[in-house]
This record gives C-alpha cells, structure tokens and sequence, in this order.
C-alpha cells in the first residue's frame, strides 16, 4: 500500500464510482460476465492505487505531478466542431477510410462508410457481441496494471473493429478529445481480425479543449492466422494532456505485426505500453518507434515482446530526440519462454540529447528460458556529432540546416520502416514542425 499513490484524485474516483455504475447500468446495461471484470477490476485499482517511482515499471516516471488535481467523469455529452477539426487532422493524400471518434464515441456523420467486411460496432451491439465476452479483460489482464485496471472499471462502453476481409485502404482511427472542465477520459478498442486478413490501421489523437484532460485508452487486438497489419500511432495531442495508452497484442501462426508509434512534443505527459505476445509459431512482431520530446515533456515508451512458440522473430528499434528540459524513457522487454526454440529477437534503443537540461532513461532487458535462440539489444545516449557538423558546414550549409539534416539521417532508420508514403511524409513534417534546433547544444561546446 505504501508504494501506490492515493490522492484526491483517487478518492474522488473511489466515492464515484457506485454512482457511476448506477448510472451505467440505466443507461447501457453490460452484460453480467463483463460487468463482472469491471467490477474485479475497480477492486484491483482501489487496492493498488496509482503506481509510484517505487515500483519498478516507474522508476523514471512520476504520476505525482500529472495526477496532483481532479479529473472528473466525463458526463458523455461533449460536443465539438469536428467539421473544422478534420481538416485540421487528415494527412495529406491518405486514402483511407476516417473513423472518427469523440471521447471514445463513435461520430457516424463525420465517419466514412466501412468496406466490406469491416464492422465496428459501438455501445449495445459492442458489449453483446460474442467476442466481448471472449476477450474482454482477458486480453489486457487488469492484475498488476493500476492504470489497466483503471480503465476496465470505468470505462462507460467500448469499441470493437471486427476485420474479416483484406482492406484495399488503410482505416483511420481519428481520436477527438473535447472537455469543458478538467475530466478523466478512459477509451477501449477491442479489435479482432479472421485469418488471412491484410490492414493497415492508423491511429492519431488530437485535443479540442485547452481543459487538462487525462486520457486513458486501453487496446486489446487479437490477430488470427497468417494475418498481416500495420499500425501507425501518431500522437498530435497538445499541452495539459496527459496520455496512458496500453496495447495488447496476441499474434497466431504466420501472423506479421507492424507497429509504428510516434510521439512528438505536445502532451506535457505520454506513457505508451505496447506489449506482443507471439502465440503461434512462424509469427512476427516488429515494433518501431521515433519520440521528439519538448519542453517540460515527459515521454515514456514501455515494450514486451513474449515469445511463446518457436520459429518466431521480433524486431524492435526505438530513436528518440530529446530536447529542451524534456525526458525521455525506454524499457524494453523480450521473454523467450521455455519451448520456444529457434527464437530470433533483435532490440535496441538509440537517443540524441540536443540540451544539456534534457534527459533519456533506456532500460533493454532479456529474459531467455530457451537454449537455441538468438537474441540482442543494445542501447545509446549522445550529442550531435560535432564532426559530422563540421564537415557539413565546410560545405557551405548553415550551421541550422546542418543539424536538421543530421537529425533528419538519426529518424531516417525508422521514417524508413513506414510502408505508405504519405504518412512517412507527414511523420517527417511533424519532426520538421517539432525541432527546436536553433536552441540546441551549440557546435563548440
């Protein structure tokens, strides 16, 4: 207990939430089974509180401050120009098919008519459908995740994105947030895809409030056989957020899994936890990340690569720039379970400081129970080559247009894992955007 946070916060949560059910329950009914995880899960979060800098998965990261005033539960009647605000966040020639939400709730009018075989299915039809029972909870098991937990209990009512066919465009999931107080905002995605399915999935979260807002969105995907997706995460949200997402991925036999997640300065505080678990044999998981971190920014990225099966290979590179006084973490786990054999896991971590005040923590770990595997990571921390520097400005480039130049070749490595090329275009502008060179370490140092 003395390793948890308990504020005000999580007493008003506490005294809410029998109210909360309540009026859960007279507005949409879940059904026993899954209210019953809702129900284990407030127990959990109320026993566990808010994880601490004393436990280990958040020794680098400090809920104290994020979490020092009240969010409150939303009342689900937020409206938002969302007309205005879709031109704001579409990219630049995407083909895709928008999928937009507001606080977790389905927009139909503003959302694009679903392919064939695709079905995402929101509120009564979610909650009673057959994979919601399966699933739900299960994925994203609660026990020993406070801010997992957290969801699972008060989340009002979840998504589900039903893949049973081959998409021909990439589906946007286009995340809205809007507030007119400080409120606390979970959001659920349950998706599933049949066997031989081949997406791709782009997922971007915006702010419509200058209101502090603490979003909590929570991700179980289940992929059946010999599927292949990609997922592009691109965080746009804007200071006096505060973003938990955590993503839990089951893969079967033949199944690739593409993951790429960007963060750029915005939130004041990101946590992302994107956890693979390869369940059939010959899967693969490959999770790609670039973080740009700004001032008082705090971004941590927590991966799990499970290998459960043998014959599986992971991937798995994250970059990160760091700037001004912000921070930046990662910790990245690989499991080869015992059976396991002829495991291939690659990891590494690579972070350039362009402040003197800003600050990476990396922590890549390996815990093998197998003996035929090969498995590596590796970490780095450093400045802007000053010679690489040199050399570029001895040829006539000014010292600004060097250093974006270099920190352009330090992101290419994974813009370059981007398969569709108007999204690796708007990534790259969203860098551009986002570097505060002119303010970085000065050449001679």
């Amino acid at each position: 207990m003395s390793k948890s946070i308990f504020n005000s916060f999580y007493q008003y949560l506490i005294e809410q939430y029998e109210a909360f059910q309540a009026n859960l329950q007279g507005t949409l009914p879940w059904p026993d089974a899954l209210l019953k995880h809702k129900q284990q899960a407030f127990e959990l979060f109320k026993k566990q509180g808010f994880p601490s800098t004393k436990q280990e998965d958040w020794k680098y990261t400090n809920l104290a401050g994020p979490l020092q005033q009240i969010f409150h539960l939303s009342a689900g009647n937020e409206t938002a120009d969302l007309q205005t605000a879709l031109k704001a966040a579409s990219i630049k020639d995407v083909q895709a098919c928008r999928i937009v939400l507001l606080n977790g709730r389905l927009q139909r009018a503003y959302s694009d008519p679903l392919p064939e075989g695709v079905h995402f299915l929101e509120g009564a039809e979610a909650l009673h459908h057959y994979y919601a029972e399966e699933y739900f909870a299960s994925l994203a098991d609660p026990t020993g995740i406070p801010l997992v937990a957290l969801n699972t209990a008060f989340v009002p009512a979840f998504n589900l994105l039903h893949i049973q066919k081959t998409t021909d465009r990439p589906l946007h999931i286009m995340h809205f947030y809007a507030s007119h107080q400080a409120s606390f905002l979970p959001e659920r995605l349950l998706l599933v895809t049949e066997e031989q399915v081949q997406t791709q999935i782009i997922d971007t979260f915006h702010q419509l409030t200058t209101e502090p807002i603490l979003i909590n969105y929570v991700v179980e995907q289940y992929l059946k056989e010999q599927v292949a997706m990609d997922i592009f995460l691109i965080n746009a949200l804007q200071p006096n957020a505060t973003f938990f997402h955590h993503s839990e991925t089951y893969l079967h036999s033949q199944s690739t899994y593409h993951h790429l997640n960007f963060s750029f300065p915005g939130a004041d505080f990101i946590r992302n936890n994107i956890n693979a678990r390869l369940q059939g044999s010959a899967s693969e998981a490959n999770l790609w990340g670039l973080y740009v971190g700004g001032g008082h920014q705090l971004v941590d990225n927590h991966t799990i690569v499970d290998h459960q099966q043998p014959g599986c290979n992971s991937n798995e590179w994250y970059k990160g720039i760091l700037q001004d006084k912000s921070t930046g973490v990662f910790n990245g786990k690989i499991f080869v379970e015992k059976g396991a054999q002829k495991t291939n896991a690659f990891q590494k971590n690579n972070a350039i400081l362009l402040s003197r005040e800003a600050t990476v923590h990396a922590k890549p770990q390996l815990e093998i129970f197998a003996d035929d595997v090969k498995c590596s990571h590796g970490s780095t921390v450093g400045q802007m080559n000053e010679e690489a520097l040199f050399y570029l400005r001895t040829r006539g480039l000014s010292e600004l247009t060097a250093r974006q130049l270099l920190i352009e070749a330090f992101a290419f490595d994974i813009l370059s894992k981007i398969p569709h090329k108007a999204v690796a275009h708007h990534v790259m502008e969203l860098l551009r955007q986002h570097l505060h060179l002119e303010s970085s370490i000065p050449i001679d140092a």
